[in-house]
This record gives C-alpha cells, sequence and structure tokens, in this order.
C-alpha cells in the first residue's frame, strides 16, 4: 500500500463512465421502432432515464411502498 495514494477514485471514475455509455445505449435501444413495439405487445412502457432520474424515482419508490408493504400486511423475508 502507498501512502496517499487510492485506486479507487480511478475505478470509480471508469466506472461512471461505464455506466453513462450503457445507459446511452440502453436508452437508444429502447428507442428503436421495432423494440418499443414488441415491449408495447408485452404492456410494457419503457421510460428512459439517467442515472440521476432512475435513482430519484427508486428512492420514492421505497419511500412509497415502506408504506405500503405493512400497511398490506405483506411479510418481508
Amino acid at each position: 500500500m502507498l501512502v496517499g495514494f487510492s485506486a479507487g477514485s480511478t475505478t470509480d471514475i471508469l466506472a461512471r463512465v461505464v455506466g453513462q455509455k450503457l445507459n446511452r445505449e440502453v436508452v437508444r435501444i429502447l428507442g428503436l421502432p421495432d423494440v418499443k413495439e414488441r415491449l408495447a405487445s408485452l404492456g410494457a412502457e419503457p421510460t428512459p432515464a439517467t442515472a440521476e432520474q432512475f435513482d430519484k424515482h427508486i428512492r420514492a419508490e421505497i419511500v412509497k411502498f415502506k408504506k405500503v408493504v405493512p400497511d398490506a400486511h405483506i411479510e418481508v423475508r
């Protein structure tokens, strides 16, 4: 181990770049007419989003279901 050196920051940057590229490709693919048609035939409505938008959505869902689950007497294992 080198004092004052952290490889984590390089890994974090690489992960962020890979994640952004993957997100762009997923958004592009979800926009293809045949993919949209296939998903619609399955009853799915894709909502492409940035990582930040997805994070905000998931956090809101967690808040919502933290109330729904106990109110509906759903057992969490």
